[in-house]
Protein backbone atom coordinates (compact mmCIF):
# COMPACT_ATOMS: atom_id res chain seq x y z
CA UNK A 1 0.00 0.00 0.00
CA UNK A 2 1.71 3.64 -1.29
CA UNK A 3 0.40 5.89 0.98
CA UNK A 4 2.23 9.47 2.14
CA UNK A 5 4.54 9.79 5.40
CA UNK A 6 4.30 13.70 6.97
CA UNK A 7 6.31 14.16 10.18
CA UNK A 8 4.97 17.46 11.92
CA UNK A 9 6.01 19.46 14.98
CA UNK A 10 4.07 21.77 17.30
CA UNK A 11 5.23 23.95 19.64
CA UNK A 12 1.50 24.04 21.50
CA UNK A 13 -1.31 22.24 21.15
CA UNK A 14 -4.73 21.76 22.07
CA UNK A 15 -7.25 19.54 20.63
CA UNK A 16 -10.25 19.87 22.66
CA UNK A 17 -12.35 17.08 24.23
CA UNK A 18 -15.69 18.71 23.38
CA UNK A 19 -17.41 17.84 26.35
CA UNK A 20 -14.69 19.66 28.68
CA UNK A 21 -16.12 22.99 29.87
CA UNK A 22 -14.75 23.37 33.29
CA UNK A 23 -11.25 22.70 32.04
CA UNK A 24 -10.73 22.97 28.47
CA UNK A 25 -9.00 19.36 28.25
CA UNK A 26 -7.37 18.04 25.18
CA UNK A 27 -6.60 14.49 23.49
CA UNK A 28 -3.08 13.12 23.52
CA UNK A 29 -3.22 12.97 19.48
CA UNK A 30 -5.83 14.86 16.73
CA UNK A 31 -8.28 12.56 16.29
CA UNK A 32 -9.29 11.75 12.93
CA UNK A 33 -11.79 14.51 11.86
CA UNK A 34 -9.11 17.32 12.80
CA UNK A 35 -6.36 15.57 10.51
CA UNK A 36 -8.68 15.15 7.92
CA UNK A 37 -10.26 19.01 7.78
CA UNK A 38 -6.57 19.82 8.10
CA UNK A 39 -6.02 18.03 4.93
CA UNK A 40 -8.50 19.03 2.99
CA UNK A 41 -7.72 22.39 4.21
CA UNK A 42 -4.25 22.16 2.98
CA UNK A 43 -5.24 20.94 -0.51
CA UNK A 44 -8.25 23.58 -0.80
CA UNK A 45 -10.90 21.20 -1.43
CA UNK A 46 -13.69 22.51 -2.28
CA UNK A 47 -15.34 18.85 -1.53
CA UNK A 48 -15.04 15.82 0.35
CA UNK A 49 -12.76 12.86 0.04
CA UNK A 50 -12.73 10.02 1.48
CA UNK A 51 -8.84 8.78 2.76
CA UNK A 52 -7.31 6.24 4.93
CA UNK A 53 -5.28 7.67 8.18
CA UNK A 54 -3.02 6.77 10.48
CA UNK A 55 -1.98 9.06 13.39
CA UNK A 56 1.12 8.54 16.00
CA UNK A 57 2.76 11.13 17.93
CA UNK A 58 4.70 11.74 21.23
CA UNK A 59 4.26 15.51 23.54
CA UNK A 60 7.25 16.77 25.62
CA UNK A 61 4.88 17.32 28.91
CA UNK A 62 1.35 19.23 30.01
CA UNK A 63 1.05 22.58 30.67
CA UNK A 64 -2.07 24.94 31.31
CA UNK A 65 -3.25 28.48 30.38
CA UNK A 66 -5.50 30.32 31.48
CA UNK A 67 -7.78 32.19 28.94
CA UNK A 68 -11.27 34.25 28.60
CA UNK A 69 -13.58 32.23 27.24
CA UNK A 70 -17.27 32.41 26.29
CA UNK A 71 -19.43 29.93 27.92
CA UNK A 72 -23.03 29.28 28.50
CA UNK A 73 -24.86 30.27 31.76
CA UNK A 74 -28.50 30.26 33.24
CA UNK A 75 -30.50 33.21 31.69
CA UNK A 76 -29.75 36.12 33.17
CA UNK A 77 -31.06 39.63 32.21
CA UNK A 78 -27.71 41.47 32.00
CA UNK A 79 -26.00 38.95 29.69
CA UNK A 80 -26.70 38.24 25.61
CA UNK A 81 -28.90 35.48 25.15
CA UNK A 82 -28.70 32.36 23.10
CA UNK A 83 -32.06 32.10 21.30
CA UNK A 84 -33.28 29.00 21.03
CA UNK A 85 -31.56 27.72 23.65
CA UNK A 86 -33.25 29.77 26.92
CA UNK A 87 -29.24 30.26 27.99
CA UNK A 88 -27.24 33.38 28.33
CA UNK A 89 -23.50 33.73 27.26
CA UNK A 90 -21.01 35.05 29.31
CA UNK A 91 -17.02 35.64 29.12
CA UNK A 92 -15.06 33.60 32.01
CA UNK A 93 -12.01 32.58 33.11
CA UNK A 94 -10.91 29.16 32.09
CA UNK A 95 -8.04 26.72 32.27
CA UNK A 96 -7.11 25.39 28.86
CA UNK A 97 -4.99 22.07 28.92
CA UNK A 98 -2.07 22.93 26.41
CA UNK A 99 -0.01 19.97 25.03
CA UNK A 100 3.84 21.16 24.37
CA UNK A 101 6.79 19.63 22.45
CA UNK A 102 4.36 17.65 20.10
CA UNK A 103 5.69 15.47 16.86
CA UNK A 104 3.20 14.21 15.21
CA UNK A 105 3.83 11.34 12.19
CA UNK A 106 0.51 11.22 10.01
CA UNK A 107 0.26 8.71 7.50
CA UNK A 108 -2.35 9.56 4.71
CA UNK A 109 -3.77 7.41 2.18
CA UNK A 110 -5.87 8.65 -1.20
CA UNK A 111 -5.83 9.47 -4.68
CA UNK A 112 -2.28 9.84 -6.17
CA UNK A 113 -3.42 13.37 -7.55
CA UNK A 114 -4.66 14.71 -4.18
CA UNK A 115 -1.60 13.29 -2.48
CA UNK A 116 0.65 15.26 -4.73
CA UNK A 117 -1.04 18.37 -4.96
CA UNK A 118 -1.53 17.94 -0.79
CA UNK A 119 2.28 17.90 -0.72
CA UNK A 120 3.18 21.15 -2.72
CA UNK A 121 0.73 23.36 -0.98
CA UNK A 122 2.19 21.96 1.88
CA UNK A 123 5.36 23.14 1.73
CA UNK A 124 4.61 26.15 0.49
CA UNK A 125 1.93 27.38 2.89
CA UNK A 126 3.28 29.66 5.61
CA UNK A 127 2.84 27.68 8.91
CA UNK A 128 -0.65 26.23 8.80
CA UNK A 129 -2.09 25.59 11.73
CA UNK A 130 -3.31 21.83 13.14
CA UNK A 131 -6.22 22.08 16.17
CA UNK A 132 -6.98 25.09 16.86
CA UNK A 133 -6.46 28.42 14.51
CA UNK A 134 -3.15 29.26 17.17
CA UNK A 135 -1.77 26.00 16.78
CA UNK A 136 0.80 26.39 13.88
CA UNK A 137 2.65 23.44 12.83
CA UNK A 138 5.80 23.12 11.35
CA UNK A 139 7.11 20.26 8.80
CA UNK A 140 10.09 18.67 10.38
CA UNK A 141 10.77 16.81 6.97
CA UNK A 142 9.69 16.95 3.32
CA UNK A 143 6.26 14.35 2.78
CA UNK A 144 7.51 11.02 1.68
CA UNK A 145 5.54 8.38 -0.55
CA UNK A 146 6.37 5.01 1.37
CA UNK A 147 4.75 1.62 0.39
CA UNK A 148 4.05 -0.26 3.71
CA UNK A 149 3.83 -3.77 3.45
CA UNK A 150 1.06 -6.13 5.41
CA UNK A 151 2.08 -6.87 9.06
CA UNK A 152 2.47 -10.46 8.50
CA UNK A 153 3.04 -13.39 11.28
CA UNK A 154 6.75 -13.35 11.02
CA UNK A 155 6.63 -10.16 12.70
CA UNK A 156 5.17 -11.16 15.71
CA UNK A 157 6.23 -10.24 18.93
CA UNK A 158 8.96 -8.59 17.38
CA UNK A 159 7.84 -5.47 16.28
CA UNK A 160 5.35 -2.35 18.52
CA UNK A 161 4.22 0.65 18.25
CA UNK A 162 6.61 3.35 18.47
CA UNK A 163 4.76 6.35 19.85
CA UNK A 164 0.90 6.76 20.98
CA UNK A 165 -1.13 5.34 18.21
CA UNK A 166 -4.66 5.07 17.29
CA UNK A 167 -6.25 1.59 16.64
CA UNK A 168 -10.02 1.17 16.31
CA UNK A 169 -11.86 -0.77 18.47
CA UNK A 170 -12.23 -3.58 15.86
CA UNK A 171 -8.90 -4.14 15.02
CA UNK A 172 -7.30 -3.56 18.60
CA UNK A 173 -9.59 -6.30 20.12
CA UNK A 174 -8.53 -8.53 17.19
CA UNK A 175 -4.69 -7.75 17.98
CA UNK A 176 -5.54 -7.93 21.85
CA UNK A 177 -3.54 -4.90 23.34
CA UNK A 178 -5.14 -2.85 25.94
CA UNK A 179 -4.92 1.01 26.25
CA UNK A 180 -8.08 3.88 26.18
CA UNK A 181 -10.32 4.05 24.16
CA UNK A 182 -12.38 7.56 22.88
CA UNK A 183 -14.90 7.83 20.90
CA UNK A 184 -13.66 10.19 18.52
CA UNK A 185 -15.81 12.54 15.55
CA UNK A 186 -14.98 11.31 12.49
CA UNK A 187 -16.69 13.21 9.66
CA UNK A 188 -19.87 15.80 10.04
CA UNK A 189 -22.40 16.01 7.22
CA UNK A 190 -21.96 19.56 5.48
CA UNK A 191 -25.88 19.43 4.92
CA UNK A 192 -26.99 19.33 8.18
CA UNK A 193 -24.16 22.42 8.99
CA UNK A 194 -25.33 24.66 6.29
CA UNK A 195 -29.39 24.32 7.62
CA UNK A 196 -28.69 24.51 11.39
CA UNK A 197 -25.19 26.01 11.55
CA UNK A 198 -24.04 23.14 13.97
CA UNK A 199 -21.59 20.32 13.04
CA UNK A 200 -23.11 16.85 13.91
CA UNK A 201 -20.05 14.54 13.91
CA UNK A 202 -20.35 10.73 13.22
CA UNK A 203 -17.99 9.23 15.77
CA UNK A 204 -16.13 6.11 16.06
CA UNK A 205 -14.48 3.97 18.87
CA UNK A 206 -10.69 4.15 18.41
CA UNK A 207 -8.32 2.63 20.93
CA UNK A 208 -5.15 5.14 22.17
CA UNK A 209 -2.47 2.46 22.38
CA UNK A 210 0.99 3.97 23.94
CA UNK A 211 4.44 3.18 22.55
CA UNK A 212 5.97 -0.09 23.28
CA UNK A 213 2.78 -2.14 22.70
CA UNK A 214 3.58 -5.83 21.35
CA UNK A 215 1.25 -6.95 18.87
CA UNK A 216 0.34 -10.93 19.27
CA UNK A 217 -2.19 -11.38 16.33
CA UNK A 218 -1.92 -10.13 12.67
CA UNK A 219 -4.84 -8.32 11.14
CA UNK A 220 -6.20 -6.85 7.35
CA UNK A 221 -5.36 -3.23 7.18
CA UNK A 222 -2.55 -3.82 10.12
CA UNK A 223 0.62 -2.79 8.21
CA UNK A 224 4.40 -1.82 8.53
CA UNK A 225 6.43 1.51 8.03
CA UNK A 226 9.70 -0.81 7.14
CA UNK A 227 12.22 2.09 6.76
CA UNK A 228 10.70 3.05 10.56
CA UNK A 229 9.81 -0.67 11.63
CA UNK A 230 6.52 0.97 12.70
CA UNK A 231 3.09 -0.58 13.48
CA UNK A 232 0.37 0.91 11.84
CA UNK A 233 -3.42 0.66 10.84
CA UNK A 234 -4.72 2.16 8.12
CA UNK A 235 -8.16 3.87 8.67
CA UNK A 236 -10.98 4.40 6.42
CA UNK A 237 -12.32 7.58 6.92
CA UNK A 238 -15.32 7.67 4.77
CA UNK A 239 -17.47 10.42 3.20
CA UNK A 240 -21.21 10.71 4.14
CA UNK A 241 -22.93 9.16 1.05
CA UNK A 242 -25.39 10.81 -0.90
CA UNK A 243 -24.90 14.68 0.14
CA UNK A 244 -26.87 15.68 -2.37
CA UNK A 245 -29.91 13.74 -1.75
CA UNK A 246 -29.57 14.54 2.20
CA UNK A 247 -29.43 18.23 1.66
CA UNK A 248 -32.57 17.65 -1.05
CA UNK A 249 -34.64 16.35 2.21
CA UNK A 250 -37.27 18.46 3.98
Amino acid sequence: MKVLKVKLYQPFACYRKPNSFGVIESYLLPPPSTVKGWFHHVLGAKEEHPLFLSIHGSIGGITYELQRLIKFDRKRDDQPLLEGFGKSLLYSPTYVELLYDVRLTIYIGAEEELLRKFSENLLLKDFPSLGRREDLVLVEEEPEEVTLEPYAPSFLEFLGTKEWTYFSRETAKKLRISGTYHRLPVSYDPCLKEKLGWRFFKKRDFLLAPSGVLLKDSCENVFVDPKEERVLEMVEIKRFKDEKALCQEG
